[in-house]
């Protein structure tokens, strides 16, 4: 059984597109899909202020009872808590797959440069409300649960030729020069 956590460290996530989720997963045997209370939380257009994404956010990631965390939006507001969360994850984090796109870029960056779980570009939980979001949710629940049939083609797989890290071009651009930049010289980069 995978069992993996759901929470927003930006945009709040509208209740129907997690229960759509839930309901494309719920076909499919081997998976537990936890939506933290926090991706409803209301805060302006944050999912909560600042210190309730941050507690989520370290909640789910240091829950040993959790083989990965899946962002649930995007949009500004984790590139906010994105330092301290990599400095208040546990050894948990360690081990765990993390999952989204978007301004949570900043959090997988800072996942990467740290060291910290296996940081990927792909799929949120949101992208179920977008034209052929179904497929979309189905890709991330496969990669979340171990399967690399999704992942971008041309590249090495299984740890052989250069590293890849995938990025939108303006949080890429917007990492530059600051703490949460990793260090990606050999690395294919895909914006």
């Amino acid at each position: 059984m995978t069992r993996i956590a759901i929470c927003a460290p930006g945009k709040r996530l509208e209740r129907e597109h997690a229960d759509a989720v839930a309901d494309l997963a719920a076909d499919r045997a081997g998976v537990e899909l936890v939506f933290h209370k926090q991706c409803f939380a209301r805060h302006g257009h944050f999912a909560g202020d600042d210190a309730t994404r941050l507690a989520a956010l370290t909640e789910c990631a240091d829950d040993p009872t959790f083989d990965a965390v899946w962002f649930a939006h995007g949009g500004y507001g984790a590139n906010r808590i994105a330092a301290d969360a990599v400095a208040r994850m546990g050894p948990a984090a360690r081990d765990k797959a993390f999952l989204g796109y978007s301004d949570t870029g900043y959090l997988l960056a800072a996942l990467y440069r740290a060291g910290i779980g296996r940081p990927a570009h792909g799929p949120m939980a949101a992208d179920i409300r977008r034209d052929g979001g179904e497929g979309a949710v189905m890709r991330a629940l496969d990669w979340l649960c171990g399967k690399d049939d999704g992942l971008e083609g041309g590249l090495e797989r299984g740890g052989e030729g250069p590293p890849a890290v995938a990025f939108n071009l303006i949080t890429l651009a917007m990492l530059c020069g600051t703490e949460l930049m990793p260090d990606l010289a050999g690395h294919v980069v895909m914006v």
